[in-house]
């Protein structure tokens, strides 16, 4: 699910479990944007679609665990 919060940056929600299962999606959804970074924080799944960004030419950030504390800033924006 894609969030738009304005002309820079796009925020999609992730599954806290088997967001593998949806990694063909993100993927497209990524791209579909045409990023010059896309920050990730998705588990092990960042880890395979940081690989899959980069050989698209995308460069990938793996945020590990802030993601949490990155959608609860989201939140009380």
């Amino acid at each position: 699910m894609l969030e738009s919060t304005g002309e820079d940056f796009a925020h999609f929600a992730c599954p806290r479990h088997g967001a593998y299962e949806k990694i063909d999606a993100m993927e497209s959804d990524a791209v579909g944007l045409e990023p010059d970074i896309a920050i990730l924080a998705c588990g092990p799944t960042a880890t395979c679609l940081a690989h899959r960004l980069a050989v698209r030419g995308i460069h990938a950030i793996d945020f590990g665990s802030g993601g949490s504390f990155l959608a609860r800033l989201l939140a009380d924006a």
